[in-house]
């Protein structure tokens, strides 16, 4: 058990950087971005999005 909490906290330690400069990069979208163009972006229709309809027969058929 010992084992696995070192390697967890190694693993953590790894990746800290990365989610801390991600956590950076949302806030400051957060904060400069107007939500306007985000609801404009993923509003728009895509070419290769999945069909609403196929995804309600997943959330009625439970797959």
């Amino acid at each position: 058990m010992h084992g696995f909490l070192l390697s967890l906290l190694n693993v953590v330690c790894e990746m800290a950087p990365y989610l801390l400069l991600g956590f950076f990069i949302a806030g400051v979208l957060h904060v400069f971005v107007p939500q306007k163009f985000y609801a404009n972006y993923l509003s728009r229709c895509v070419r290769y999005q999945v069909p609403d309809i196929k995804v309600q027969n997943l959330r009625q058929t439970g797959k």
